[in-house]
């Protein structure tokens, strides 16, 4: 049978979860069944230890129980709700996106069917950080101050591409590999951060969506 392997946070958020509803079940009236509580058991034991293991398939159907209990009331601690605030993100809410990333992981791990496809908030975190740090930035207008497309260039090795006139979510855009070419699908030539802020500072907003603007012109400081 193949070894789990748990990350320290993965282990971490597990251990507690799997006391609690040992403790939950010890103090129930209802005597569970002893297969039940015995796989709890065995399952915390190996958490502890906190190697590579073989998870038996009743360990591991109780690793996701114990996740899908709890998961929606993590989920809910995460607040954010639109892709302009997820740039200012606290470091408790960062935790809190790293915990709902632990449960997925956890959830696929044991070989559960009905995990969210998407995204990972980490992936995100990735994301987001290239967008910062893209240094050249590629744009489209049709008219003197009506920019329709804009692409962020990371290290010249990659770039994304965001339509202006669409509102901009929290799905992500992939990078994808920058060639010299790439430069022809945009009306003008290559600009550093602060040529493009200056050219997008004088763009009328109310022809964009909401916090468009307001996120790129974030991205570019």
């Amino acid at each position: 049978m193949k070894k789990l392997i748990f990350t320290s946070d993965e282990l971490e958020l597990l251990e507690p979860l799997l006391k609690k509803r040992i403790e939950r079940l010890q103090n129930d009236n209802i005597k569970p069944r002893v297969k039940y509580i015995s796989a709890l058991q065995t399952a915390l034991e190996k958490v502890i230890k906190g190697e590579a293991d073989v998870y038996k398939s009743f360990e591991k159907t109780m690793l996701i129980s114990v996740i899908n209990e709890n998961f929606d009331s993590i989920n809910a601690d995460l607040t954010i709700d639109s892709f302009y605030n997820f740039l200012f993100i606290s470091d408790e809410q960062i935790k809190v996106a790293n915990k709902i990333d632990c449960c997925e992981n956890i959830l696929k791990k044991c070989g559960y069917k009905y995990v969210k496809g998407g995204f990972s908030y980490a992936e995100m975190f990735d994301f987001i950080n290239k967008l910062k740090n893209s240094t050249g930035i590629l744009l489209s207008r049709s008219g003197e101050n009506d920019y329709y497309k804009i692409g962020f260039v990371y290290e010249k090795k990659e770039y994304t591409v965001y339509r202006l006139k669409s509102p901009i979510t929290f799905e992500i855009n992939r990078f994808i590999k920058f060639e010299s070419s790439a430069q022809l699908r945009f009306t003008l030539p290559l600009k550093t951060k602060q040529e493009a802020k200056e050219l997008l500072s004088n763009a009328e907003s109310d022809r964009y969506p909401k916090d468009v603007l307001e996120i790129i012109n974030v991205l570019l400081d």
